[in-house]
């Protein structure tokens, strides 16, 4: 028997196991170049967007049987509309693969992502746009490339202390999520399979533009659901879940199913386990650190039922109850207990039906605070129709006695006295119809010695008085007066038809206000941040063009005797605001200000894009103080600063346009106007001092220069400033200046400098008279007394270059002897051969024009044609591109998304075909032009 060699096998297997080892230990290096290069991939050609990273880094033996990828740093920033806005950050992008598939595999397999620390910004604008679907780039547009090679294969998908900020500017909401932690697992490459899901969120907000109506709520939820994924559906049937927020904790039974045409769901809360306490803790500023001790009581019942189809024109069926009878609370760091709190809430709409359908009442909405009583009930039905209102509310409070009831945020403090009765009961078409008599609207809201005390406002604000009354046709300000500080407000007014104005669309307000005041302090308006001021620029993607609603139809008379504004007090603000179909009009509001008076007629609209047009009247406003209050007016006169003395003038028809942040598109900006000024010294301008350098030998410039008043024409064009030619008469000369600068602060100006005989070196002269013998003129020729030294200003302001011709050369252009000797001597000599030639020339030119035109105009036509011919194979091969991707992709949420993709993906379609039509119109344009510029040019050569 063969004797078995185990050292030659232990020694060749333990060679093969180590060779595995070294192998699996070169796998993070071997393939870290080519997942590298599939993120890069994946950052320039599929995301439309400014995407960076520190670092990769791939690990293996932690992970084993797959590869951990994290990539460090990640900072993803949008594009166009959406510059500035950071979509997606974190400290750490964790994706574990496939080990078998980076090695083997056409596709990388993504089995998880934990993302570590992420802060995601969700922005909706208002024409609908998002930055997460902006981030994509459009099929159409992209280059041919394979598709990524990254696939998702997900079992488990973590966020670690995450924030999320989801705003949208159209619905007017902010919604933000601090510290996420949120872990989902399960198989999502099968058909049917159950996940586990875990989220916590130390605060959610959910704010309106009428306020919070969540605020530092605490977030807790769990659940068990079964997902059945299949080619023309997607179904969610929740099992076992928990949902607590704050103090309320419910659980939401049903499924929610999506498919091609419609949604289907069957959900349900029930309620019968929530107590009122639960509900009091998600109250905006009713959470407390002393909340756990409050004590509420009452007999509440609420239930919630979402059921039935949803499509494009129907919701699906609600049903949501909620009954309070006999409820009280108290917080037990305050001595009053609300008492005889009772709500009747019910909102109804059957399934299948439109939203017409719903009902919504309110019925004994009541509660007690000591002395303070409200009441209140309504009803509402027919809403998308014709509205009809049923709805009371009774009130009578002694404000300082709440805040025994209900705590107040540090520093709020309240008092004085309100009372109100209000009724309404009718149909909205009434009012419409002015059938006044159908609809009962009466009552009231008074005010007596009210002062509020609010981190809001820097100082209390005090109503001494104010009456509100309400009647069918009007809505009547009595009288009311506001006490801030130092500041005094009076209004009066009213508005009519204001009751279709707040239940339908179309309705239109109508009516003004009169606004008097003797003094307005700034300081008392405005909260101070309590930071120091910083001199970097602003930024102004935060601020947004105000949008001017088309169904107002309102004015505001002002009168305000003073307005004390940092570094610019105004005084005797007189004038009128109107807003009427979606535009707002300035009618001669005036001012005393900067030491004179200005005078404002214009308008301003946002109904495709942001629009202002205005004519400016200045009277003797100071130099000086305008360049302090407005850092802007270097821009249009860089060298303000600079200057001293007053200035008048007339600016006319100064339009511009610009974007939702309210940054003017310079190509937009016209204007017109004439500036006088008044005791102007413009000594300390450096480019003054520049110009005594450079014309260092004349002897005039190095004299002290004492302009005097002058008046300059202008005109804006396309963000450049234009000046026409005008003197400075400086002693017994005038200087004529004219050119332009831009509002980026380069500058380009002539100025011609009359500078006389006695003024230049005799050397320079003598040079001149020689040069002038050698001409053959002999004696002929004599300087005059005065000639023009043209300077070039250029560069910017703050650094001026000027640039002044040789001596030698501006006297000789300017020596009219010379000049005219020369050109006369030489027109003699060729008068007589270019009549001879002339008629000649004229014929030819004739017939080479026609030709000239005739070939110019065939070639614009083949432009266009073959413009129009890309332009429909653009939008043609790239809907057939989108439809085919339609068509293939299965998964129905995938689908849904890539259709509603796809109308932006049209839309840019039909946008790059207009583009290539517009620049073949364009280039046909230029053809034409080039050509009849050929032919003028061949006329001139006659």
């Amino acid at each position: 028997m063969k004797k078995i060699k185990w050292k030659k096998i232990l020694k060749w297997s333990g060679l093969g196991l180590l060779l595995i080892i070294i192998f699996l230990a070169l796998v993070p290096i071997l393939f870290k170049g080519k997942i590298l290069e599939e993120i890069k991939y994946m950052a320039n050609e599929q995301l439309n967007a400014q995407v960076d990273f520190a670092d990769v880094e791939v690990t293996f033996f932690s992970t084993f049987p797959n590869l951990t990828v994290s990539i460090k740093d990640v900072h993803i920033e949008g594009k166009g509309d959406f510059e500035k806005i950071v979509l997606y950050e974190a400290d750490n992008t964790e994706m574990t693969l496939n080990l078998w598939s980076v090695i083997f595999g056409d596709e990388m397999k993504i089995n998880s992502i934990i993302l570590d620390q992420p802060k995601i910004h969700l922005l909706t604008l208002e024409d609908g746009r998002v930055n997460y679907l902006d981030i994509l780039i459009p099929e159409e547009e992209k280059e041919e490339e394979e598709p990524t090679k990254f696939q998702l294969s997900l079992e488990e998908f973590s966020i670690i202390n995450g924030q999320l900020l989801m705003e949208d500017a159209g619905a007017a909401t902010r919604i933000e999520l601090k510290d996420i932690n949120h872990t989902t697992a399960g198989d999502f490459t099968e058909e049917v399979f159950e996940i586990q899901t875990t989220t916590s969120i130390a605060s959610l907000n959910y704010e309106e533009a009428t306020g919070y109506l969540l605020k530092d709520v605490k977030m807790e939820y769990t659940a068990q659901m079964q997902i059945t994924n299949k080619e023309e559906e997607m179904i969610v049937a929740l099992k076992d879940n928990t949902l607590e927020l704050n103090e309320l904790s419910t659980a939401i039974e049903g499924f929610y199913a999506m498919y091609n045409e419609y949604e289907d769901m069957d959900l349900k809360i029930d309620g019968s386990t929530i107590r009122v306490k639960s509900l009091l803790s998600l109250i905006p500023g009713a959470y407390t650190e002393d909340f756990s001790s409050v004590k509420a009581d009452g007999d509440l019942k609420f239930d919630l039922l979402l059921k039935g189809k949803m499509t494009s024109e129907i919701l699906p069926g609600i049903d949501f109850n909620m009954n309070l009878d006999k409820g009280s609370v108290k917080y037990p760091s305050l001595p009053g207990t609300i008492t005889n709190i009772g709500i009747d809430f019910h909102l109804n709409k059957p399934a299948d039906e439109i939203l017409n359908a719903m009902v919504v009442s309110g019925k004994g909405i009541h509660l007690n605070m000591g002395k303070n009583r409200l009441d209140a009930s309504f009803e509402a039905r027919n809403l998308m129709v014709d509205p009809y209102i049923n709805a009371a509310l009774l009130a009578q409070l002694k404000l300082e006695e709440i805040q025994k009831y209900i705590p107040m945020e540090e520093g709020e403090n309240y008092s004085g006295d309100v009372d109100a009765n209000l009724k309404l009961n009718g149909k909205v078409s009434d009012l419409e119809k002015e059938n006044y008599d159908a609809f009962n609207a009466s009552g009231y809201l008074k005010m007596d010695q009210v002062k509020l005390v609010t981190s809001a406002v820097p100082k209390p604000i005090q109503i001494p008085v104010a009456d509100l009354q309400f009647k069918p046709e009007k809505l009547d300000l009595v009288t009311c007066d506001v006490l801030i500080g130092e500041s005094d407000m009076h209004f009066d007014g009213g508005v009519e038809n204001y009751i279709p104005y707040l239940f339908k669309d179309t309705g239109l307000l109508k009516g003004g206000l009169n606004f008097t005041s003797n003094k307005l302090h700034y300081a008392d308006l405005v909260a101070d941040s309590g930071e120091e001021e910083v001199t970097e620029p602003t930024d102004t993607s935060a601020t947004e063009a105000p949008e001017v609603p088309e169904n107002l139809d309102l004015f505001l008379k002002t009168n305000v005797k003073r307005f004390e504004y940092p570094d610019m007090p105004i005084d005797n603000f007189i004038g009128n605001v109107s807003i009427k179909e979606g535009v707002v009009y300035l009618d001669e509001l005036g001012m005393d200000l900067l030491k004179g008076r200005a005078k404002l007629t214009g308008s301003y609209e946002n109904k495709t894009v942001p629009k202002m047009q205005m004519d400016v009247d200045l009277n003797k406003l100071d130099i000086a103080e305008t360049a302090k209050a407005f850092s802007s007016s270097e821009k249009v006169m860089p060298y303000i600063k600079d200057l001293e003395g007053a200035y008048s003038g007339k600016i006319e028809n100064l339009v511009a346009e610009f974007d939702q942040n309210l940054n003017a598109d310079l190509n937009t900006v016209f204007a017109k106007g004439v500036l006088q000024t008044h005791g102007l010294d413009a000594s300390k301008m450096e480019v003054i001092q520049k110009l005594k350098n450079a014309g260092k030998n004349i002897k005039f410039l190095q004299k002290p220069m004492e302009a005097k008043d002058i008046n300059i024409s202008m005109r804006v064009e396309k963000g450049e400033v234009f000046i026409e030619e005008f003197p400075i008469k400086l002693r017994d000369r005038s200087l004529l200046v004219s050119g332009s600068n831009k509002l980026d602060g380069s500058i380009d100006y002539l100025v011609k400098i009359p500078v006389k005989k006695a003024d230049f070196p005799p050397s320079i002269i003598s040079g001149v008279e020689d040069q002038a013998k050698k001409l053959g003129l002999g004696d002929a020729i004599s300087l005059p007394d005065e000639v023009n030294v043209n300077a070039n200003i250029t560069g910017t302001y703050k650094k001026p270059k000027i640039s002044l011709q040789s001596l030698q050369d501006m006297i000789a252009s300017n020596t009219k002897g010379l000049k005219d000797q020369i050109v006369d001597k030489v027109k003699e000599e060729i008068k007589e051969k270019v009549e001879e030639v002339k008629e000649e020339i004229k014929e030819d030119l004739s017939k080479k024009k026609e030709e000239i035109m005739a070939k110019a105009r065939e070639r614009a036509a083949q432009i266009k044609k073959d413009a129009k011919e890309r332009a429909d194979k653009h939008i043609n091969d790239a809907m057939k591109r989108i439809n085919e991707e339609i068509e293939k992709e299965k998964n129905p949420i995938k689908k849904r998304i890539l259709k509603e993709a796809a109308k932006k993906a049209e839309e840019n379609a039909r946008k790059k075909s207009q583009e290539i039509i517009d620049k073949g119109d364009r280039d046909a344009k230029k053809v034409m032009e080039d050509a009849e510029k050929e032919a003028d040019e061949l006329e001139e050569k006659i």
